[in-house]
């Protein structure tokens, strides 16, 4: 069987034509719904627990003239509104309080206001309201969607819809786990020489354990590349794949020697890394008066390929950029 190529990216499945942005992940859940009935009916009986009734209407990107909901399940018994984010993004309440009187006029005895992202259900407990203007919300992560997808596709059913539901699995988890597997792009940062607040570790000798952390959101990213790069010394130094990620709260438990009472304003996000590539340190570059450029703090995306086969930074960010169609 032939290879089905999408500009760069492989077609694995049917959802990967869709693509990988959030209003994709919102249609491929719809589709699911529609036609793998043991997927929709295990959701369903997780968020309300008990049968919600013979389904009516999968409805997807309902506008109103309050704003417009990703997914809403209407059954017999049951109103399922559904806000699907990616990443460790909730929605707002103020986003939900827009959707809440669609549930509020309904006439069945199931209500629920849904944000489905990929936080933890700890996190998203700490940080969602309980309800809103009287309707209760809940959350569920992807990975639990995922898990209900793996189920339908080994249960019952007919074998059309568990393939759909293996294609299913397959589409999310490479697109919710926040990374594309098949990238080789490292987010490159510069890595100073001690924190700020004085604490008995140094960003390297946390490097050292496979550790990285950022702020999460403002002007850092909320998903992460497939690499980390780290500099200093005017050099790129380190190169690692990035095998997990969790936002927190407090870093006292990530690294036990930055204080406990320490909170900081923001949550950060955490990089579980594997160990660095074998490479020679990369150093700047030039510019084309020939003084040695300085990135300073600067943050940027490059290849992993691109570093090991460059001669300066300079050069591997050009290719990356004329690589990805980011040529000014």
């Amino acid at each position: 069987m032939a290879d089905l190529i999408l500009g760069r990216k492989p077609v694995h499945t049917v959802f990967d034509l869709l693509g990988r942005k959030e209003n994709d992940l919102t249609y491929s859940l719809g589709w699911a719904f529609a036609n793998v009935p043991a997927f929709l009916d295990a959701v369903m009986r997780d968020v309300f627990e008990t049968g919600p009734g013979d389904v009516e209407e999968i409805i997807l990107q309902k506008i109103d003239s309050e704003g417009i909901t990703d997914v809403e399940v209407i059954s017999s018994r049951a109103h399922l509104i559904i806000e699907a984010k990616r990443g460790w993004v909730l929605p707002t309440e103020m986003q939900l309080a827009k959707y809440a009187p669609r549930l509020t006029t309904t006439a069945r005895p199931l209500k629920r206001l849904v944000a489905l992202t990929e936080c933890s259900n700890e996190f998203a407990g700490r940080h969602l309201p309980g309800r809103v203007k009287g309707q209760k919300v809940g959350h569920r992560s992807w990975s639990e969607i995922i898990a209900h997808a793996q189920s339908a596709a080994h249960g019952v059913g007919t074998h059309q819809e568990r393939h759909l539901a293996q294609q299913l699995v397959r589409y999310l988890k490479g697109v919710t786990t926040m990374q594309d597997p098949t990238s080789n792009i490292a987010y490159c940062v510069s890595l100073g020489p001690s924190y700020p607040e004085g604490w008995q570790v140094t960003p390297r000798s946390v490097l050292d354990r496979g550790i990285y952390f950022h702020p999460f959101g403002a002007r850092w990213p909320k998903s992460p590349e497939n690499f980390m790069a780290f500099r200093w010394n005017g050099r790129i130094q380190v190169v690692c794949h990035v095998e997990s990620t969790s936002v927190e709260e407090t870093l006292h438990k990530i690294v036990r020697e930055i204080p406990a009472n320490w909170i900081p304003e923001m949550p950060f996000l955490v990089y579980r890394l594997g160990p660095p590539i074998p490479f020679t340190p990369l150093p700047a570059g030039v510019d084309s008066t020939g003084k040695k450029i300085n990135y300073r703090d600067s943050r940027f995306r490059v290849a992993v390929d691109l570093i090991l086969t460059s001669d300066s930074v300079e050069e591997a960010v050009a290719k990356t950029k004329a690589r990805l169609g980011e040529v000014e």
